[in-house]
């Protein structure tokens, strides 16, 4: 009996031993794995990088696909990284949609001209404080968002449309950015 126990316990034995080798084995691949992809993804950022001074749609589109950016000074120093969240709060901090009252999207067929005619009917009510055109590609239509500065009321704000609309220029959406 003595002698059978040891036969079991020595089979046993070599079966531990050979799951912990593959226990050892899966771990340090995984490990191995998931430095791979930390290196891919930090050259991937290291080898893009932004001046101080680029413009801004040189820095949009570089930082596009990247989760961050490095910024170089003038003379190629390290300045900072630059991030998404970063980038989307410079955006909201231009278009003014903390101080603007509300965003008109005013839709037009994008004839020469336009644009200023648009400018002129809002500006006999109000300054304008952002105004910004998105083209959608396909599409014969452009839209124009003019962002209102805040002391614009309700009222004034629907004399605007009025007369926009009056102008055949359809005002496809108004957000309310106090609401």
């Amino acid at each position: 009996i003595c002698f059978g126990f040891h036969l079991v316990v020595t089979k046993f034995a070599g079966l531990a031993i050979f799951i912990v080798i593959g226990l050892v084995i899966h771990v340090f691949s995984t490990l191995f794995l998931l430095a791979i992809m930390f290196a891919y993804n930090w050259t991937k950022n290291a080898t893009k990088f932004v001046n101080i001074d680029d413009a801004f749609f040189k820095i949009f589109f570089t930082i596009k696909d990247l989760p961050y950016i490095t910024v170089l000074d003038n003379e190629n120093h390290f300045y900072g990284i630059l991030t998404h969240a970063k980038l989307l709060e410079m955006l909201s901090q231009s278009w003014n949609v903390n101080v603007g009252s509300y965003v008109l999207t005013v839709v037009s067929s994008g004839e020469r001209g336009d644009l200023v005619d648009m400018a002129k009917i809002i500006t006999k009510y109000t300054t304008i404080a952002n105004c910004m055109t998105l083209d959608v590609q396909g599409e014969l239509v452009r839209r124009v968002l003019f962002t209102l500065p805040a002391n614009i009321t309700h009222e004034r704000m629907e004399r605007i449309v009025d007369a926009l609309e009056r102008k055949n220029f359809k005002v496809s959406e108004i957000e309310d950015l106090q609401a």
